[in-house]
């Protein structure tokens, strides 16, 4: 019996021997998959965020782009509305002269009896508003020459 207690001791120290080698080759192997998926990660991760980075560059470039046309477009309608206002100021004025010089012509026609003075061109009032209006005129048209 003592042949087959030894035996069995042999046996059973076998046993965990090859259990404990069998564990460690788990483990190396658990470790080697798991070393293997890290890397794999790893390499997901960097083409992830390598995808993520060129993105929010196209991103940031785009909103470059954008920010500038709006710039530049918002520019363009300001100088256009700019020009506009320019023209509404300047008919405005431009109303301004001709009721001037309608009152300087309704005031000569009163003066002269309710008829038309046969020099009223030649008229120091009359020219001056005439030739204010005329300015006017051209001043307008300078500024939506420079809209086209």
């Amino acid at each position: 019996m003592a042949k087959t207690e030894d035996k069995s001791k042999k046996n059973e120290k076998g046993f965990w021997e090859d259990a404990k080698e069998n564990i460690n080759e788990g483990a190396r192997i658990v470790g080697d998959e798991a070393r293997d998926i890290g890397e794999k990660i790893a390499a997901y991760s960097e083409v992830v965020f390598g995808k993520i980075r060129e993105s929010t560059s196209d991103i940031v470039q785009s909103g470059r782009d954008l920010t500038e046309d709006a710039v530049n477009r918002a520019q363009e309608l300001a100088e256009r509305y700019r020009d506009q206002n320019e023209i509404r100021k300047l008919n405005d004025e431009k109303k301004r002269v001709a009721t001037q010089l309608g009152m300087n012509f309704y005031l000569m026609v009163k003066n002269n009896d309710n008829k038309v003075p046969p020099t009223i061109l030649r008229r120091k009032a009359i020219k001056t508003t005439m030739n204010e209006m005329e300015e006017l005129d051209q001043q307008i048209l300078d500024l939506k020459d420079d809209e086209n």
